[in-house]
């Protein structure tokens, strides 16, 4: 063992010795190379779980982003439909003034026209 190495010892189960046994027979190394391929991996996984968790937590800032511009957008929507419902409304209401079929005029008031545009 090198100097820059250290050693502890694992107490473990003896299904789990067993299992663990197996699977370096398996994969042809050793009981002692296994062990220390799991916790270099495991401690590998433990330092980058942090940088997932920091990604989730950008698209996470990043959505609710979006949802407020989609509220504010659809604020904006009704906004527009309420106006082109008035508009449609006052347009309706001049279509019915000008298709309303008028009153004749009594022939005095024919005449009355006649004499007042001269």
């Amino acid at each position: 063992m090198s100097a820059n190495q250290k050693s502890f010892t694992v107490r473990v189960g003896e299904e789990v010795y067993q299992n663990a046994s197996d699977k370096a027979k398996d994969l042809n190394i050793s009981l002692t190379e296994l062990v220390r391929a799991s916790v270099v991996q495991f401690c590998t996984q433990s330092e980058s779980r942090d940088e997932p968790n920091s990604q989730l937590v950008q698209q996470l800032e990043n959505k609710d982003q979006q949802i407020d511009q989609l509220h504010q957008l659809l604020g904006m929507q009704a906004k527009t439909n309420a106006l082109l419902s008035e508009e449609i409304s006052n347009s309706r209401k001049l279509i019915d003034d000008l298709t309303r079929p008028k009153p004749s005029k009594s022939v005095w008031g024919k005449i009355s026209a006649i004499f007042a545009s001269s």
